[in-house]
């Protein structure tokens, strides 16, 4: 039952996995078909950017893992730039992840086991250099990085349709599509491509919420260079409270485990 925690902390950490899978990946940017444009951005006073306060999901999971399939529910409490709180059940109670924007602690009732991370130790194990607000935005449908000076990305048009911005840092290629005709973020991307890792989410059945459109689909996709994780995400509801809670506490008999 420990996979469950490791499985969520591989959406925080984009950790390394023991799935092997051959299939190939949805593909929505073809390289050999995109042309460069020069005249053409994405307006970001237009941009569908998900804005709020506090926010809750209330969310159904299903991930590919190990040759077996999962499903369990989920719920993602969030306090804009402070705090994500997910809990997952199964009929009852499996586990909670808070993440905070210096740690991240998880339990798990069934082995009684916790951990605690950072994202500075994530780096040191993966590469990926990512952080509390970028994992925010990977959750919710936004930007995981800021695209308002359109001078920093080379950007592409495909069909007309989709506009693809696309940044290089170090070793990191960042690619952000988005459809032109209601400037909302349907796939985004990290690749390092020296030790072909990457993770890729698509975003899809967009529902008015507010004055803004939300994701009720989330699929992620997370390679390690060897092995490959399909987590599906699906909304079934959602709220926004003012006053929100975020009952976590690991109980004192719980053994530390490592990710």
């Amino acid at each position: 039952m420990r996979v469950y925690i490791l499985i969520l902390s591989l959406i925080i950490s984009g950790c390394g996995l023991k799935k092997k899978n051959n299939r190939e990946l949805p593909k929505l940017v073809d390289i050999e078909s995109k042309k460069t444009v020069k005249n053409k951005t994405i307006n970001t006073n237009d941009l569908n950017y998900i804005d709020f306060n506090n926010l809750i999901l209330y969310s159904r999971a299903d991930i590919e893992y190990n040759n077996s399939n999962y499903s369990f529910d989920l719920s993602f409490r969030f306090n804009k730039n402070n705090k994500i709180l997910i809990s997952g059940s199964l009929i009852l109670s499996l586990f909670k992840i808070l993440i905070q924007p210096e740690i991240f602690l998880g339990y798990q009732k069934i082995d009684k086991t916790y951990f605690e991370s950072n994202f500075s130790e994530i780096y040191k194990k993966t590469g990926l250099r990512l952080n509390f607000n970028q994992i925010e935005s990977i959750l919710l449908g936004n930007p995981l990085i800021n695209i308002d000076n359109s001078k920093d990305f080379k950007i592409y048009i495909q069909n007309e349709q989709y506009l693809i911005y696309n940044k290089e840092v170090d070793d990191l290629s960042y690619n952000l599509v988005f459809d032109i005709n209601n400037t909302r973020l349907i796939n985004q991307e990290i690749n390092q491509q020296k030790s072909n890792r990457y993770l890729k989410i698509y975003y899809d059945d967009f529902v008015k919420f507010n004055d803004f459109y939300f994701p009720r689909s989330n699929k992620i996709i997370i390679n390690d260079g060897k092995n490959l994780i399909n987590l599906n995400i699906n909304n079934r509801s959602k709220n926004i409270e003012e006053n929100l809670s975020f009952p976590f506490k690991i109980p004192a008999n719980y053994s530390k485990i490592k990710i």
